[in-house]
């Protein structure tokens, strides 16, 4: 699972630093137009022609990745003193692919952002939490882990809830998203240190109270100090985990055209070039890339009419109002929404024809199900689905919605039959991305379980009852 996990983020990764410098790097995961920033890496070059990140990147043969050391098992000084863990072990991966060297700068946290706005490296590994802020400055990869914040105290502590650190000396690292708790959301004025262990050691220390760091790292060293720290497992917040490359001028522009185009079915080129201040030629050529590349999903350039075409229906600046009689029928009364997105993807599976998209529509519906399910015992885990239930499935469903509506034509045009195949070539990483996300709900718990099975481990071999010893897979 991990290599899996590691060769995913190898991938986007590289689709991130194509696109930045001078084209566009990959937006969090939660933004809509996260698909148009990784998408943008494809050329790798800016608008003057420029040579990508990546390229550059080849040419020195070397990657070099900013982290902050002291944030196991994430990153932490191994035995020969050099920069190990999980985030190394990822970028690593990523300068596999790339074919160069990995070069790795250990510094403090709250100078990572900064440092590569500035050009010292191409790449941040840190266990960095994605916020709006941080994206405000850099972009993100996808998520690769969910994470959150936890309290870290002394063994036997009174301290069991956040309400219970009124008065005492906190612990945190600086700069951290548990920085910002402490000061916004508990009004505390924290001791803030350089790293994780340094916070450790001022609780086993009796220099602070407790400690509020994300979770991972908590837990792997109160495991590391059985006798001396211990957590407390109660969530502060969720927070998801991304690594960080430079914005990218491709990425921005593509973010606008988006915001132009909204929910038109068609638009002119030329009140775009006017609005973004470009050439008709110009806007003409990142349309088209747009559309090859698949930020834009559906549709084609009218280039004798100057249009920007999103339904074959016709040309119309803004979306007609339905006709009375194709207008969805209304899901029965107490139906919940659940239940209506399930009804509506199976009516789009019932108008196409095509069976080997019917079987992936199927999948679609069967994984969309189990997500609901899911959700419906565990309402506070909507957070974790933002994205899922904000973009990838409705924007999906739209997608179907064309397909339907192309192949009752009856025609096989040159257009219908290309907007076909490219929806069709699409399905299977749809179908796989909806059961990435399925199993990804079920990633806390994996964990719960793994830490709990371990400790329980450690609690047998320490009174003497665990000679066999208990095993679980997993690495």
């Amino acid at each position: 699972m991990k290599k899996i996990l590691a060769f995913a983020m190898a991938a986007v990764l590289m689709l991130g630093l194509a696109a930045c410098g001078g084209s566009g790097a990959s937006a969090p995961a939660s933004s809509a137009a996260g698909s148009a920033s990784a998408s943008s890496g494809a050329s790798g070059q800016d608008s003057a022609g420029g040579t990508s990140v990546v390229e550059e990147i080849q040419e020195k043969g070397v990657l070099t990745m900013m982290t902050a050391t002291g944030f196991p098992p994430f990153e932490y000084l191994g035995e020969d003193g050099k920069p190990a863990g999980v985030d190394i072990d990822l970028a690593q991966l990523v300068a596999d692919e790339l074919g160069v060297e990995l070069e790795v700068l250990d510094m403090d946290f709250n100078l990572l952002i900064e440092s590569l706005k500035s050009g010292k490296g191409q790449l941040i590994a840190a266990g960095m939490t994605a916020t709006p802020e941080r994206a405000e400055q850099i972009d993100f990869s996808i998520t690769y882990t969910l994470n959150g914040l936890i309290l870290l105290v002394p063994k036997g502590s009174d301290i069991k809830t956040a309400d219970d650190l009124a008065g005492k000396n906190i612990a945190v690292q600086e700069s951290t998203t548990a920085h910002i708790y402490a000061q916004e959301e508990l009004g505390i004025e924290p001791l803030a240190f350089k790293n994780a262990n340094e916070c450790a050691t001022a609780v086993m220390g009796g220099k602070a109270d407790a400690a509020i760091l994300d979770k991972v790292p908590a837990q792997t060293l109160a495991m590391a100090n059985p006798d001396a720290l211990e957590t407390v497992e109660q969530l502060l917040t969720e927070e998801e985990m991304a690594m960080g490359v430079a914005k990218g001028k491709k990425a921005r522009r593509f973010r606008k055209y988006l915001a132009l185009i909204g929910r038109r079915e068609s638009i002119s080129v030329a009140s775009m070039a006017q609005a973004m201040g470009l050439s008709v030629r110009k806007v003409c050529d990142d349309l088209q890339d747009m559309l090859d590349e698949g930020v834009i999903p559906t549709g084609y350039l009218d280039v004798g009419g100057g249009r920007l075409v999103l339904n074959d229906e016709g040309l119309r600046e803004e979306p007609p109002a339905p006709a009375p009689e194709k207008q969805a029928e209304k899901p029965p009364a107490g139906m919940e929404r659940e239940d209506a997105v399930l009804m509506e993807i199976r009516e789009v599976n019932d108008a196409i024809a095509d069976e080997v998209m019917s079987r992936k529509i199927d999948r679609i519906g069967e994984i969309t199900g189990k997500i609901f399910a899911y959700l419906r015992e565990k309402p506070d885990k909507e957070g974790q689905l933002r994205s899922f239930l904000g973009y990838y499935l409705p924007t999906t469903l739209k997608i179907l919605r064309a397909y339907a509506q192309m192949e009752a034509q009856g025609i096989e045009g040159e257009n219908i039959k290309s907007a076909k195949a490219r929806i069709e070539g699409m399905m299977d990483k749809v179908v796989d991305g909806f059961e990435k996300q399925l199993d990804k709900l079920f990633q806390d718990d994996a964990m719960d379980i793994r830490t709990d099975v371990e400790v329980l481990e450690r609690m047998l071999e320490k009174d003497g009852l665990g000679e066999q010893g208990m095993t679980m897979g997993g690495t």
